[in-house]
Order: C-alpha cells, then structure tokens, then sequence
C-alpha cells in the first residue's frame, strides 16, 4: 500500500526472495516437513523440523521408526537407547523410545530399534521376543540372547544358581552318584546303584556278595543263599553266581569257597560236589567225607544225609561196612540162605559158611548151626579127624565116634565097625 507503513513479514514457513513486493502472493510455502521463521527471504530458511532431517531449503524425510530428532535444521536422526525401541515414523522426542517390557536387568535391544519384538532376552533370561522375560532357574544356564529356552545342566551335575550365562555354573556330583538334567541342588545327586550313602556325597561301593539294583538311598541286599559274587559295587541280583552243583552258601557269600557241599554230597568247597555213594551218608554241609554205613547194615541209597537209610540186615546176617545193597547182607557161619534173603539155621549133617550148607564128610555127622567143617565128627562105628574121612573101627576096636579109637581089653576081640566096649567079647 503506499504511505509510510511498515512492510509486512511473510507468515512463518514462507519466505521470499522478492524485492519491493506489494502483496504476500509472492510469498512461497516452504517445502513438506521444514519450517522457517516469519520473514525469511531465501529458500534455504526453510530448515528441517525435529523428527525430519534432509538438506536446507529441501523436503525432509521422516526419522525412521527407532529414531528421534529433537531440533530442526540438517542435523541427522539419534538412535534410541539400547533397551528402548519406538515405532514412531518422525518421532521429535527421545520420549517416543519406549522402554523393552520386563526388568532392565533381562532384556535387551539394540540401539535404534524400531519394533517391539527387537527386545529380546538378555544371556540367562528366556521368553517371546518383545515379552517380559524369566530368568533361567536352579539347574539351568542360557550363555545367548533371544527366546531360546534355558539350558539344562548335563546329568551328572547341578547348579544352585539362578539366571546362570554358562555351563561352568553345573557342579559335578560328587563320587559314584548320578543326577537328572537340570538338578538344581547337591541333594539331586544320588548314589548309583551298586553304591550307598546319603544323597549329596561321595558313596561308597556295595561289599562282595551283594547288591543295589536302585539308584538313590537305600542298603545293599545279600546275595542270596546257594549263591556268592566277589564283585564289589554290583549293580543287579544277576550278578549273584550260582553255587557249584550241590553246593550250598548262606546269603551274603563274597567267594566260590563259600559254597559247602550240601549234606549226601562231598568235595572241597568251591567246587562241584559229588554224591555219596550207596552204603555211605553225610549228614552235615561242608568238605567232609561220606560216612559208611556201619557192618550189618546197607544203605541203596545215593546221596544218603542220614544214618537211618542204613537198613539193619536180615537176622543172622552180616554186611561189611558201607554195603550198598541187601544183596551184601550174607548169612552168618551156621546159617544159609541167598544173600539177602532169610537166614535159616545149618541143618544137622551139614556146616554152613557165607550163606552156603555144604554136607558133613561120609559117615560123619554135625549139630544143627555147625560153621564149620571141623564140626562134622564121624559117626560110632567110623574114626577119623574132625572134618576129614571117617574110617570103618578097625578089627579088635571100638570106636564111638569122633577121632576116638579104643582097643578091646586083653584076651578080648571085636569085629569091625564095633563102636561100644562091649562089643568086645572073650577069646
């Protein structure tokens, strides 16, 4: 207008280069996301707002999601804090970062992140991506960050720890126990079967001849009986060996010697045993000999533990000791009869020896039960030694009986086969 009046600005964020302008048409709107100052005369005052950046007098792009800018003019955009993100496009204020969900302590993020699920889980935390995370528990490690899950210590070990970063956390059990995965306390670590003690310390092995097929706490079971192992520290009743045939053990036995032969067996201990033979017994275990049966008796038995399977032989016979057999019960002098059989008395005129009745010599006799030969006399009438041939009484003789011969008196004869003194007559 003319006059003395002032000129006018142009509004802020326009500007003009004109001189002398009558109007505000000359003044041009500055570029999308700049500002300037009322009155700007170039086209470079036109700067960048906070929350854009590109070059003076320019459009200006936008600060990424995970970036601010908080002044105007060409300076570039900042990242967000590590353990921030924002998905903020253009974000003017360090206020549009957002903390990572959860303790700051278990989750992380790179600077600049422009999304939630860039908050992953810190080394010895686990969850989703962009969640709260947990920490790794008692037994566990996680050494990465991310959602992977925590780790399990190796069985065999433990750890007390929580949120753990490595595995140098897991402890060894002690001596000859064992653990689960993931044990998170010395306790977890029991003792392995064929050992014992209290859970959490070194055990010791189980004793030779027996057992713990368990593992944990708990005793070692005796090997049982009629069986032995030497073996320290075993593991299962399996390993209990049988004892050698017909050997006995009580439970318990650490060695092969303490397998007794069983009663009706001998044999050195630790070995197979052998039975007693017919006409013996063993009454007891261990490595002494068979008994025999005593003399008179038999025992048909094998394997005998006991004296009363020593049958008594039939009256008047005999049986040497350790007779296996009836058979072996032979009559005794003066009595006859198959062996083992019934004994009946030697008859008169005969002897009998081993069961057998053999007949007195001719014209010689014996009582009823003669043992023997020399028991056979001869007759009246006849003369002889006892057992041997018996002659007709000589002529002028008398003989009556046995080996007794007698002359008839003086002046006196007898025939032949005279047996009194009075068959001795006057010449």
């Amino acid at each position: 207008q003319n006059g003395s009046a002032a000129c006018t600005f142009c509004d802020a964020d326009t500007y003009s280069t004109a001189v002398g302008a009558v109007g505000p048409g000359v003044c041009g709107e500055c570029p999308e996301h700049t500002r300037a100052d009322a009155g700007s005369g170039l086209l470079t005052d036109c700067t960048c707002r906070a929350g854009y950046t590109g070059p003076d007098g320019t459009a200006c792009s936008p600060c990424s999601p995970g970036t601010f800018k908080t002044e105007t003019g060409t300076g570039v955009c900042t990242d967000c804090m590590a353990d921030t993100y924002s998905i903020t496009s253009g974000a003017g204020s360090a206020d549009s970062c957002r903390a990572c969900p959860g303790h700051t302590w278990s989750r992380w993020s790179p600077p600049g992140s422009s999304v939630v699920k860039n908050c992953t889980c810190r080394a010895g935390y686990t969850g989703d991506d962009g969640t709260e995370c947990g920490r790794c528990g008692q037994g566990t490690f996680k050494p990465e960050t991310g959602a992977a899950e925590c780790t399990p210590c190796a069985a065999g070990s433990f750890s007390t720890a929580f949120a753990a970063v490595e595995a140098g956390v897991c402890e060894t059990c002690p001596g000859n126990t064992r653990s689960d995965a993931g044990s998170d306390h010395i306790t977890d670590c029991t003792c392995l079967a064929g050992y014992i003690g209290p859970d959490g310390a070194a055990c010791t092995p189980c004793d030779p001849g027996t057992y713990k097929a368990n593992n944990g706490t708990g005793v070692c079971t005796p090997c049982p009986a009629d069986s032995f192992s030497p073996t320290p520290a075993l593991a299962s009743p399996a390993g209990c060996r049988a004892c050698p045939l017909h050997a006995w053990s009580d439970e318990g036995a650490a060695r092969a010697g303490n397998c007794s032969c069983l009663a009706g067996y001998t044999g050195l201990d630790g070995t197979e045993c052998a039975a007693c033979v017919r006409g013996t017994y063993k009454p007891a275990t261990g490595s002494s000999p068979c008994l025999p049966c005593n003399a008179g008796t038999y025992s048909p038995t094998l394997a005998s533990s006991s004296p009363a399977t020593c049958a008594v032989c039939p009256p008047h016979s005999h049986a040497p000791p350790a007779s296996g057999n009836r058979s072996a019960c032979i009559c005794v002098p003066g009595f006859f009869g198959a062996p083992g059989g019934a004994c009946a008395p030697c008859p008169a005129g005969s002897w009998c020896v081993e069961g057998m009745a053999y007949p007195c010599p001719v014209f010689s006799s014996s009582a009823v039960e003669s043992a023997a030969l020399g028991a056979c006399t001869c007759v009246s009438s006849f003369v002889g030694e006892n057992g041997g041939t018996c002659d007709e009484c000589a002529l002028d003789r008398y003989c009556p009986g046995g080996n007794a011969s007698h002359a008839c008196p003086e002046f006196s004869w007898a025939p032949p086969g005279s047996d009194v003194s009075t068959d001795c007559v006057c010449l």
